[in-house]
């Protein structure tokens, strides 16, 4: 039974981050994968969970050009690429999976041995929300599988909006709800409008100001202010106000959503997403009780609240570095000489209150404390051994009361000694052996820095 299948778990593939000309970084991932994949179809019998981001539908920048003509599309999307609603998600993902055919075939031959492939969605691929995306993804797998020869019954391939859970063994989900810059109000309904996937600042900042920079932006993710700045400036005269305007645009698209977080829109997404949780509550055999409170734990989106927004922009310290010297010249020049005492007074409290405000501690952009922090109560209300999350890309075990929580890295890690790993669940006599692995030279060696193989046990097994 699939139900009985030792378990593979990677995330973070980004599959579809860059839709240009192939880099030596995305042929090391396709070749990687593809390796991967094609030696566990003929090896024993499997379940591959993909914890998240296996496709990035926010990365894989594509105007309106790009595919044709596109109806009820937002301003920006004539800029920036096309964003999250359910046709341009379906066009995306279509292009996707012409630029990895090669993977997406792997996946397919690994379906053909009847082996069952889950995909839980992260942040970077909450498109696959819409079912007009995932149908494109499992009609392509599908019939591929149906070419392979000597198929026989095809694995099952679905779709989990939150979380997946293999019941008295393991608890995966991707993490991006417990990161404020990248989480949503509600899992179960990441569209509130039922219209388009809501914005938040991890999707939008490499969609936008991403395409303006010559090197990944990824890449000044935690710099401080300064940091910043040099890192704006390094991308290029040519590039700076084109950036500067990608940064404005990030900041209105989410001074609009917040401005449209009205009462009657908010009623009617919590309504949706509670009928959602109860049929996840059915399926899952959980008590609705406990799922609410796992819910709980999530973290409130940055999105929600303007000051949040302005701060985490660093808009403030930008409004701070460009009035600051300008404003008490101008008062100088304008104020008659015997109101300058009084201003320059008013103008010293406001400055110096900007500056307190400006040097106050940004909210962490790094969510490995709080997913590590959150695991052991996740563990506890899941009832399960083993957490299993992915997103911050940092491959990671370390043991949580009874239990333990894994972090499954990513597979586009620029360093290799850390990239391609994977968690390995196998079912043995004595219980369930839980390791960190990595991919490396054709074969899955224990990932050493995990450091050795974790044993947990839950029960007698095959």
């Amino acid at each position: 039974m699939q139900g009985d299948r030792d378990l593979l778990v990677i995330s973070d593939l980004h599959l579809g981050e860059d839709l240009g000309a192939a880099t030596d970084r995305t042929r090391q991932l396709d070749d990687a994968l593809i390796a991967f994949l094609d030696h566990h179809a003929t090896s024993g019998s499997w379940k591959l969970v993909v914890n998240g981001d296996m496709v990035d539908l926010v990365g894989a920048t594509l105007l309106p050009a790009d595919v044709g003509w596109v109806a009820g599309l937002h301003p920006d999307d004539h800029v920036y690429g096309l964003g999250g609603r359910a046709l341009t998600a379906a066009l995306k993902l279509q292009h996707v999976i012409q630029r990895h055919e090669g993977v997406f075939q792997a996946f397919a031959r690994f379906l053909a041995a009847g082996n069952p492939i889950v995909v839980v969605l992260g942040n970077h691929d909450a498109e696959l929300h819409w079912p007009e995306a995932q149908e494109v993804l499992t009609r392509f797998l599908v019939e591929a599988a149906r070419e392979v020869p000597g198929t026989g019954q095809i694995g099952q391939i679905s779709f989990h909006p939150w979380f997946y859970l293999e019941e008295g063994v393991a608890f995966f989900e991707h993490g991006h709800q417990y990161d404020p810059y990248c989480a949503f109000e509600d899992a179960l309904a990441p569209a509130t409008d039922e219209v388009e996937i809501d914005p938040n600042l991890g999707a939008l900042l490499p969609r936008y100001v991403g395409s303006r920079m010559v090197e990944p932006v990824h890449d000044a993710w935690g710099m401080n202010f300064f940091e910043f700045l040099q890192f704006w400036v390094r991308q290029g005269s040519d590039r700076i106000l084109a950036i500067l305007r990608a940064y404005l645009d990030v900041f209105a698209r989410m001074w609009e959503h917040q401005a449209r977080r009205i009462p009657e829109r908010l009623a009617a997404r919590r309504a949706r997403a509670h009928a959602r949780l109860r049929e996840l509550a059915r399926r899952a055999r959980l008590p609705e009780e406990r799922l609410l409170r796992l819910s709980g734990l999530w973290a409130a989106p940055i999105g929600v609240e303007l000051m949040r927004i302005v701060r985490a922009l660093m808009l403030d310290r930008f409004l701070l570095l460009l009035l600051g010297p300008t404003l008490p010249i101008l008062a100088f020049l304008i104020t008659p000489w015997r109101w300058q005492g009084p201003v320059f007074s008013v103008l010293a409290v406001v400055l110096m209150g900007a500056l307190a405000l400006a040097l106050k501690a940004r909210e962490p952009v790094d969510p490995q404390e709080a997913m590590r922090r959150v695991a052991r109560r996740v563990r506890e209300l899941a009832n399960v051994p083993i957490v299993v999350m992915g997103h911050s890309h940092v491959p990671h075990a370390e043991s949580v009361g009874d239990g333990w929580y894994f972090n499954t890295g990513t597979w586009v890690q620029p360093d290799p000694a850390r990239a391609f790993t994977l968690l390995r669940i196998e079912r043995t006599l004595g219980g369930v052996r839980a390791r960190l692995c990595q991919w490396r030279d054709g074969v899955v060696r224990a990932y050493e820095p995990a450091g050795p193989e974790v044993n947990v046990v839950v029960g007698r097994e095959r």
